[in-house]
């Protein structure tokens, strides 16, 4: 029998939410319940079935390993880790056979190849692991070409705001639907890089938390207003490597002073520093776990 994520009864998602977010019919999701224990609800406050993102990310595992000629009784017994070991496989398969490369995308403007190639990792990989493996190396990638005069600035916002849109679509929906607790996400004046502060929204989606997203160059007294008027429990700030150290201490330090000591201040990316009183984190993984953490305490205030 699967057991229940520990952020399950904060996503919200009802039966046909999930169907939708995964491509399973609600009826074989019930009969998958029946037979096998999973995907296994709890109850909102309201008394009504809900399930959380990660059995979404599961789900999706389970699809590519009954695409696989897998039986589905086998594969709704298999760990989340022996599912990612079979996706791994597929994917190297895949590779092995020379997929659409994500830069000849971006090099001849073609979104819709661009979305269809990241939307099959995704689905084989599942979140975590997407954006860690795939998308990451895909931005580091981008920002060399750049460099080397290979693609154009033209080149780079158009891949920006591809990436953008793709991962928005995928984190909001569920982030929406959530009743765990509310983070605040923004960047700092003048940081105008957005996608770290994206893939962070995704990791925080998919830990049950709702995201109050200001997105990026928010100015300080607008993130303290939010954050206050909004009732959050904790602020999200994304620091680029290109930012300016002295701009970013300065703000920062500003924002602790001015927040509640109750919320937290959170800040990631490779231009954090390191200052009393702030919680850094520079891991994806890390700020998942950190996510659910929050959830586990907001529920055990209640």
């Amino acid at each position: 029998m699967a057991e229940k994520s520990p952020n399950q009864a904060d996503t919200g998602m009802s039966i046909g939410a999930l169907s939708k977010e995964t491509g399973i019919p609600v009826e074989t999701l019930r009969t998958w319940e029946r037979r096998y224990g999973f995907p296994n609800p709890d109850r909102n406050d309201a008394g009504h079935r809900v399930y959380s993102s990660s059995t979404v990310e599961r789900l999706r595992l389970i699809d590519t390993a009954l695409k696989e000629g897998h039986r589905a009784s086998a594969a709704l017994q298999m760990s989340v880790p022996q599912l990612q070991e079979i996706a791994s496989a597929v994917t190297a398969v895949v590779e092995e056979k020379g997929p659409t490369s994500w830069m000849d995308a971006v090099r001849d403007f073609d979104g819709e190849r661009l979305e269809e190639s990241m939307r099959r990792e995704w689905a084989t990989l599942g979140a975590l692991t997407f954006l860690k493996k795939k998308l990451s190396p895909f931005l580091v990638e981008l920002g060399i070409a750049w460099m080397n005069h290979e693609v154009d600035v033209a080149h780079e916002h158009f891949a920006s705001e591809r990436v953008r849109d793709f991962l928005t679509q995928h984190w909001r929906p569920i982030s929406d639907r959530s009743k765990g607790p509310r983070v605040l996400a923004a960047t700092l004046p003048s940081e105008t890089h957005y996608l770290g502060l994206q893939m962070a929204c995704t990791a925080l989606a998919m830990s049950g938390t709702q995201i109050v997203y200001l997105g990026a160059d928010t100015p300080v007294d607008d993130v303290i207003a939010a954050a206050t008027t909004q009732f959050v429990d904790a602020v999200c700030i994304s620091v680029s490597i290109a930012a300016n150290r002295s701009m970013t201490v300065r703000d920062l330090n500003s924002l602790r002073r001015h927040l509640s000591s109750d919320i937290e201040l959170v800040v990631g990316g490779l231009g954090a520093p390191d200052i009393d009183g702030i919680t850094i984190i520079r891991d994806l993984e890390e700020l998942q776990k950190w996510g659910e953490e929050l959830s586990l305490q907001q529920r055990s205030r209640h």
